[in-house]
């Protein structure tokens, strides 16, 4: 391998004996290839353990569900990867319901995983209300004397 001009030489390889054979030095391979090529079944499970027993589960699924392990790496890496955009606990809840549904790729968990995220907002949102509402009937600074109810116009009430 030369440089662009052509003219120093850069690194050297072997020729293959075989066509088709590729030879090159994994040291010469760009960083992100680097990281595919060592990539193994061993990897995903250590990564996966690392966010809890139903992603562990669930790549333990995907692994065996190919007939050679290589095959479903993508499907591994697509996996943990929504983990970079939720928080673990979301994601470890969507996997635990995938394993009961025996939904083993990324679109299906990533579909539970968007309605985990709508139901939790959906319970914020009413948490939020009640609180609201209550706020409208109590005084947190007459919690001394205890709650003293409000009128609707927002009046202190004392029977």
């Amino acid at each position: 391998i030369f440089d662009e001009e052509g003219t120093k030489l850069l690194a050297c390889h072997t020729r293959s004996l075989h066509p088709g054979c590729k030879s090159t030095d994994p040291d010469h391979l760009p960083a992100n290839i680097r990281e595919v090529s060592s990539w193994n079944g061993t990897t995903f499970r250590r990564r996966a353990a690392a966010i809890g027993p139903s992603m562990a589960q669930i790549i333990e699924r995907i692994l065996a569900s190919r007939d050679y392990e290589v095959q479903s790496y993508r499907t591994c890496l697509g996996v943990l990867n929504l983990a970079k955009n939720c928080h673990a606990s979301l994601l470890e809840a969507a996997c635990a319901r995938a394993l009961e549904l025996d939904i083993r790729s990324r679109k299906g968990i990533k579909a539970l995983l968007s309605g985990i995220e709508a139901e939790r907002s959906d319970i914020q949102e009413t948490v939020s209300e009640e609180e609201e509402a209550l706020d409208k009937y109590f005084c947190c600074h007459d919690l001394d004397a205890g709650l003293v109810p409000h009128t609707s116009d927002g009046e202190a009430r004392h029977d």
